[in-house]
């Protein structure tokens, strides 16, 4: 598998995305005030294969927070302080950077608009999902007529947390459950599905068929299994 990419969106034909594969390399974008980009190549070849501009790439600043932004064709590159962009425009291809976190995927097929965010725990528990989905407002969608793709990371099988964060899951979390605690571990899938049900998004249009980045090393980069920060994928959308 050189690209991730969902079966449900696919059928869109005006949308491209998908999730690039560790056959890339790492292809994480560095943080604002990083050095050197040295995955630039990475990314450019991803791109290349999806038949996107890897110069007319927007990436989001991943401050895994619950802000989305939307960009058009003179928006800057990269979009400090928000973790998900939203766009009507054609040719604008837009992405995120995770090794774990869920990069969410978005489009409404009838004002034909697409957006992509970044969600972690924290961004899971400040509603990131919630928050797209209202972004999509500002562009004349309904929630009924969005399809949604969570992408590849991490399961429920490998997400393990700490008593002291579930605790402040639970506290702080949109339409949290403690059926998503089990045995130590959490479901950010499970809470994900709910706040995009809660917001609207019809069950049929949720894509849940990704794989765990952590049960699949072998093809994608897991922060949870290599504790490296300096590795990661990139996430891409982009309406054409």
């Amino acid at each position: 598998m050189e690209i991730w990419q969902s079966e449900r969106l696919k059928k869109i034909s005006w949308v491209v995305h998908g999730t690039a594969s560790r056959n890339f390399g790492s292809t994480r974008y560095p943080n604002a005030g990083e050095g050197q980009d040295a995955t630039e190549e990475n990314r450019a070849a991803f791109l290349l294969t999806l038949g996107l501009n890897a110069a007319q790439l927007v990436v989001s600043g991943n401050e895994h927070g619950n802000h989305i932004v939307s960009v058009d064709g003179k928006s800057p590159r990269r979009v400090g302080h928000c973790d998900g962009l939203i766009t009507g425009v054609s040719n604008v291809p837009l992405a995120t950077k995770t090794a774990d976190c869920l990069p969410l995927f978005f489009v409404d097929p009838t004002v034909r608009t697409v957006a992509v965010a970044h969600a972690g725990w924290k961004g899971v528990a400040s509603g990131m999902a919630i928050e797209a989905v209202r972004a999509f407002f500002g562009h004349g969608s309904r929630p009924s007529d969005l399809v949604v793709a969570i992408g590849p990371s991490i399961g429920p099988c490998h997400y393990v947390v700490h008593d002291e964060r579930r605790d402040q899951m639970l506290e702080r979390t949109p339409f949290i459950e403690p059926s998503d605690f089990h045995a130590g571990h959490v479901d950010l899938r499970a809470i994900v599905t709910r706040q995009l049900s809660a917001s609207g998004i019809l069950p049929a249009n949720i894509d849940l068929s990704a794989p765990c980045t952590a049960c699949h090393p072998d093809l994608f980069f897991s922060y949870a299994l290599s504790r490296d920060s300096s590795e990661g994928m990139l996430s891409v959308i982009s309406k054409v």
